[in-house]
């Protein structure tokens, strides 16, 4: 029986679920974004944006700028064969949602100071679907269930996350050309991740072995929030028509964070093909005020700028430092699975864990800004958003890993900017594709058998990301 339970314990430590999500370029507001009054790493054109170099700030010539932004995105995340042959797993979500709110003080002392504020709402990504295969099938063994079988497996994926930042920063210039500043976020993260599977099939055993029934059913909800915060230091300089820009930020620090892990497997009348008695398995337990550890990579961004006659271009480059596997919460070796031989439990805590890892990354940007007249002008952006997840190193991780994505975004947007002198209005159109040829199946039901748990042997398939996106931005000058 110990070797069975043991075989049990480590199909579901192989099961790793995956949630939303693993870029660090997605918001508009990152480092390349490039939109929000043309703003970029090494120049800010004005704008008195402080989410990107805080020591652009120094370059505001008005006294006090109130920043809004709204954004309207359709996004579509398909999983192609995601839970077998033709059981596609997708995701379509339509949502408005107000990104940010902000502006900046200049403080009217001998040597100027800077003071700038903002709320940003990080557009979180959500991943929700489910599949179900009911027929009959050929999925147990022919030794005690000849025959076809009336199977059903059914699979339930439903991922959040969301994340909510205040932000203040200063800046300070130094002679005409330089100047530092520095930026405090104080961020508030939250997420969820749910899981569910359920395979069952009507045996056609001799009713004297008394197997009428075969089943598997696991589930699995880790949701968590956490607090934290972190400090951005950055560095300007220009001269004529030329800028350059460094940020580095500061991995987060977490003074508070708590979530909850419920799961729960059962298994019924397995192993009747290799066992004399079929075995029966209850696994189940639930543990709450779970500590929360969130960490982020120390990242640092370059940018330069050049202003031609009617044109600006700039170029940004940020590279983000690689995070070693470790447990987002990590539960308690409590009772888990029954019954309880006094070894299989000890592996509980691993196999519960919500775990992340990160590879290093180098993202890059360009963006220009063409004026075509004295009101308007024409923005352009590109960048890249490389994945921090890699499935290799993923399936051998033990646990539940938290980010659902491993392929790398890009993302191209366009907009107008209309300015007047006290105020600036923006419409920008954001369009962003990514895929991976080679995403391993967590679930395959078109190959359930008794002999894989009736949860499949999964496969590489195909994964594809589309966003279309619309952001209205309203700047005002008083």
């Amino acid at each position: 029986m110990l070797k069975a339970l043991l075989f049990v314990a480590a199909i579901f430590a192989a099961l790793c679920l995956h949630a939303q999500d693993s870029h660090y370029w997605t918001s508009p507001y990152c480092s390349g974004g490039g939109m929000i009054g043309g703003a970029f790493v090494s120049d800010n054109r004005d704008s008195g944006v402080l989410f990107i170099n805080p020591a652009l700030l120094a370059r505001s010539r008005m006294n006090s700028i109130a920043l809004s932004t709204n954004g309207y995105t359709i996004e579509t995340t398909t999983l192609h064969n995601g839970a077998g042959d033709g059981y596609n797993l997708r995701n379509r979500s339509l949502r408005s949602i107000p990104l940010l709110v902000a502006g900046n003080v200049k403080v009217p002392i001998k040597r100027p100071l800077y003071f700038a504020y903002g709320i940003i709402n990080a557009p979180g990504m959500r991943f929700s679907a489910s599949q179900r295969r009911d027929e009959m099938a050929n999925v147990l063994d022919d030794s005690y269930s000849p025959g076809e079988e009336q199977f059903v497996g059914q699979y339930i994926q439903d991922n959040e996350v969301a994340e909510f930042s205040f932000i203040g920063a200063l800046a300070f210039p130094f002679g005409k050309n330089f100047s530092a500043g520095i930026s405090m976020e104080g961020i508030s993260r939250s997420g969820v991740t749910a899981y569910e599977y359920h395979g069952r099939a009507i045996t056609n055993a001799d009713p004297a072995r008394n197997i009428p029934l075969v089943s598997t059913d696991i589930s699995y909800m880790a949701k968590f929030t956490s607090y934290s915060g972190r400090i951005k230091l950055g560095l300007a300089w220009t001269h004529r028509q030329h800028s350059l820009g460094m940020t580095v930020k500061l991995p987060e620090i977490h003074p508070y964070g708590r979530g909850v892990i419920l799961s729960d497997e059962v298994i019924h009348n397995m192993g009747a093909a290799f066992l004399s008695t079929p075995f029966n398995l209850i696994a189940s337990t639930r543990q709450d005020k779970l500590k929360v550890v969130w960490k982020t990579p120390v990242a640092i961004a370059l940018g330069y700028s050049i202003a031609l006659p009617k044109t600006t271009i700039n170029v940004c480059a940020e590279y983000f430092t690689p995070i070693k596997t470790y447990n987002i919460m990590t539960p308690t070796n409590d009772l888990f699975i029954r019954p309880d031989t006094g070894q299989v439990n000890n592996y509980s805590q691993e196999m519960l864990s919500l775990k992340d890892k990160r590879s290093g990354i180098l993202n890059a940007g360009i963006s220009g800004a063409r004026t075509l007249s004295k009101h308007i002008t024409f923005l352009l952006s590109f960048r890249t958003d490389f994945s921090y997840s890699k499935r290799g190193d993923i399936r051998r991780i033990t646990g539940y890993y938290h980010a659902l994505s491993d392929w790398d975004i890009y993302h191209t947007q366009l907009g107008i900017n209309w300015r007047m002198n006290k105020y600036r209005l923006q419409l920008a159109v954001m369009g962003s594709y990514g895929t991976n040829p080679d995403y391993e199946q967590e679930i395959n039901l078109s190959n359930a058998t008794d002999l894989n748990l009736l949860t499949g042997n999964p496969h590489y398939i195909k994964a594809t990301y589309y966003a279309l996106g619309l952001t209205v931005s309203y700047v005002h000058n008083f």
